[in-house]
């Protein structure tokens, strides 16, 4: 019988993979025998977060197995301090996350240094950020061309450009703006719910300077959890960019009318309502005849999201009682056998 020293490296892998989230157990496998360590380190330091304010400085044996790095309030490139040179040594993640950037504008020093930090990056997030002008944020983006999912979430533009400014800016910046698009699969519109609006300007300058020439038929799955009446007024024209390839869509119930232009697989909408009385804001009899129309005949799940217990004002039984209102307010879509029912936990609800 082999012991923990001597088992075969594929059963070891195996072993570690399956406990990769109980982290007291991945520091006890470090102890069997050296050969686990490796494995059990692979997954104990998957993941990292790098405030820039603090004097936290990885080893870079720890380093070299973070795929997943979040950093929190970093500064310009030009600014003195520890934090570029601290990320630099992070040259093997693959999803990384920027909040709370301390800069507007996008100098080609600090593209130039996270394209060569992050080569490897499919999959980015930017959170919590001014940018000066969409260009900015674009010679952002752009030192990334193998991302495959972006998510941008509470971003803002600081100063409105003319067309004739915007088109001074690119021709001086032009050697700097080369956007990724042809493995873009994912793409996620995020509004905090408690922010007024998602930045309408932000969202047009995407569309017309960047999704209306990527590639057609890349992206495939597209989140919005906008509320704002005036972004919600761009979906058509967002739509209509995306939706030959689009399959998988996330966004609020009530403006569930706007995907019939859409040709998709999957379908998941969300809602936050406290109680049976506040699901009037829904017009689930509009959603279930479109759902079973014509442009829904692909459909192989339409996902219904309501929050935790956890997470809202609700208790089980109030819970309870809201699953049976969305099953019996969706009896066509329940007819497919393809509705499903779902409770989120984020900390900021979608709706």
């Amino acid at each position: 019988m082999p012991t923990g020293r001597n088992l075969p490296a594929d059963v070891i892998s195996q072993i570690i993979d399956h406990l990769s989230n109980d982290k007291a157990s991945l520091k006890a496998c470090c102890l069997t025998h050296r050969s686990w360590i490796y494995e059990a380190r692979k997954h104990l330091y998957r993941e990292a977060i790098v405030d820039s304010d603090s004097d936290f400085c990885p080893s870079p044996e720890m380093a070299q197995h973070v795929r997943d790095l979040e950093v929190c309030g970093l500064e310009s490139v030009s600014k003195e301090g520890a934090a570029w040179e601290n990320i630099a040594r992070f040259s093997r993640v693959e999803s990384l996350s920027l909040s709370c950037l301390r800069w507007t504008s996008t100098s080609p020093r600090e593209q130039a240094a996270l394209k060569s930090i992050f080569p490897r990056v499919t999959r980015l997030t930017i959170e919590i950020a001014g940018f000066r002008n969409i260009w900015d944020l674009l010679i952002m983006i752009s030192a990334f061309p193998e991302i495959t999912d972006l998510v941008l979430q509470d971003i803002f533009l600081e100063d409105q450009m003319t067309a004739v400014e915007g088109q001074a800016f690119l021709e001086e910046h032009r050697s700097l703006i080369n956007l990724p698009g042809k493995n873009l699969r994912l793409l996620s519109f995020l509004e905090d719910s408690y922010q007024d609006a998602i930045d309408l300007p932000l969202v047009r300058g995407l569309m017309d300077h960047w999704l209306a020439v990527i590639p057609a038929g890349s992206l495939q799955e597209l989140t919005l959890t906008w509320q704002n009446s005036e972004a919600i007024a761009a979906l058509p024209d967002l739509f209509r960019l995306l939706g030959p390839s689009l399959k998988h869509l996330e966004m609020d119930i009530r403006y569930g009318d706007q995907a019939t232009r859409l040709d998709l697989q999957r379908v998941e909408f969300s809602c936050v309502p406290e109680d049976q009385d506040d699901m009037g804001q829904f017009d689930f009899a509009l959603i279930d005849r479109i759902l079973a129309g014509p442009r829904f005949q692909k459909l192989t799940a339409i996902t219904i999201s309501l929050p935790s217990a956890s997470i809202s004002a609700i208790d089980e039984e109030q819970l309870a009682d809201l699953r049976d209102f969305v099953w019996s307010a969706l009896p066509m879509a329940k007819e497919k056998g393809i509705l499903q029912l779902i409770e989120h936990n984020d900390k900021v609800p979608f709706c």
